[in-house]
């Protein structure tokens, strides 16, 4: 009889629980309590404790504090209520997550997005934000149940790396530094390219550290993730939901007389105002893209810019010599070090005219 007591009001609380959830409404515990008390006519002090740590688990995700207070990481990614893998510089680990529930993981997470003010359900299964915890900042990346296949949704917490690191540290030795910093000193235009961390936005961050802060760069970003090196600089996060893309920034930035500037990623419409950025004459221009090597990335940027540019019809001679006339160099990083650097000259026929200058595999 008490076993099944308690099991109603526990079902109680967490419906209670979830209707505040699902109505937007402000989720406090002791309102709770005190809705759940009134139902059911008595006191619930017996089971206070286990309701207490229940909320305390759901709403502030207590169950991944012990994997976030783990120094030596890159990023977490939650599988499912009983397993999530941390990667690390090095390697990459599975863990258990103990005593959750599948509905009570998958309203953790509902909360989670909730609190940070995201919309996050079947008609909009992808989000990424910005959280905070214990003082280190994270990208987070939701993807809905909905989406998968034994109805699990997913969370990637990718922390952020502001820990000042060496430009020489990226470097395999003191000639391909010295090349790195004629690129930054003379305002060459600069694309980074490599896979997922492989170390572009840490060694963007570094060769920023280099620039002048007396120069007024422009920091153009869908996730923060580039480091704020000065009060002179200008820095944009773009609100996908609000209508505030990268497209219109760049747009935008043209107009505030900039030195240099600088975007997060190259992933989709942003490619076009960069590339006719680069070919009305400004310098200094640097970004990154995903891509498995130097010559790959220029494939790439053809790619998206013919995915997205308003003429379905451009020939791919006439924007392989948009590329080359406005890009400089190329620098390919994997496992955090700088792998390659071409730099072009120019292209025939669409392919592409450019010399080695950093090679590490010679």
């Amino acid at each position: 009889m008490i076993t099944h007591y308690k099991h109603h009001i526990i079902s109680l609380f967490k419906s209670k629980f979830r209707d505040a959830l699902h109505q937007g409404l402000k989720i406090e515990y002791t309102q709770l309590i005190h809705e759940c008390t009134i139902e059911v006519g008595m006191p619930i002090d017996e089971i206070h404790t286990e309701l207490e740590s229940w909320f305390e688990n759901i709403y502030h995700q207590s169950w991944l504090t012990p994997f976030l207070n783990t120094t030596e990481y890159e990023e977490i990614i939650v599988h499912s209520e009983n397993l999530l893998q941390i990667f690390g510089s090095r390697e990459r680990k599975f863990h258990t997550i103990a005593a959750l529930e599948a509905e009570d993981y998958q309203l953790s997470l509902e909360i989670m997005a909730f609190k940070y003010q995201q919309k996050w359900h079947l008609n909009e299964p992808f989000v990424s934000f910005q959280i905070s915890y214990n003082k280190n900042n994270y990208r987070a990346t939701l993807v809905h149940q909905s989406l998968s296949s034994n109805h699990r949704s997913k969370l990637s917490l990718r922390k952020h790396q502001h820990q000042k690191i060496e430009l020489q540290s990226f470097c395999h030795d003191e000639r391909d530094f010295e090349i790195v910093q004629d690129l930054i000193v003379h305002k060459r235009n600069v694309l980074i390219a490599g896979n997922t961390g492989c170390g572009k936005t840490s060694l963007l961050n570094s060769m920023l550290r280099q620039i002048d802060p007396n120069e007024h760069v422009i920091v153009l970003e869908d996730t923060s993730e580039i480091d704020s090196l000065s009060e002179q600089w200008t820095y944009w996060l773009a609100q996908q939901k609000l209508g505030f893309h990268l497209k219109d920034y760049c747009s935008y930035a043209l107009r505030l007389r900039p030195d240099r500037i600088v975007i997060g990623e190259l992933r989709s419409q942003e490619i076009i105002p960069f590339l006719l950025s680069m070919n009305t004459g400004h310098k200094g221009l640097m970004s990154t893209i995903h891509a498995n090597s130097a010559l790959e990335s220029y494939a790439r940027l053809k790619t998206l810019f013919a995915l997205y540019s308003e003429q379905s019809n451009i020939q791919d001679q006439l924007l392989s010599e948009l590329i080359v006339k406005g890009l400089d160099a190329i620098i390919f990083m994997k496992n955090k070090k700088i792998a390659e650097i071409i730099q072009i000259y120019g292209q025939d026929d669409g392919q592409l005219i450019f010399e080695k200058i950093v090679d590490a595999n010679q």
